[in-house]
């Protein structure tokens, strides 16, 4: 994952892009991004542009967790 920087009190680790969350399923990006798009419990992303999209890490954390719980 990327350095941590913080901007008005948010830290950039509280957000995953699709690069992050392919590293930390040691997948692909298309992979990731398949599973982004058809596991109905993956969290939702939060759109800041039609190309920029990130996930929060505590809710792909969660998501993770009750996947290692199945």
């Amino acid at each position: 994952m990327e350095e941590k920087q913080i901007v008005d009190g948010v830290s950039s680790q509280e957000f995953m892009g699709l690069k992050d969350i392919s590293e930390l399923l040691s997948m692909t990006r298309k992979q990731a991004y398949y599973i982004t798009k058809t596991d109905k419990d993956f969290p939702r992303g939060i759109s800041f542009s039609p190309k920029i999209k990130r996930w929060r890490t505590s809710e792909v954390m969660s998501w993770l967790d009750s996947k290692q719980q199945d």
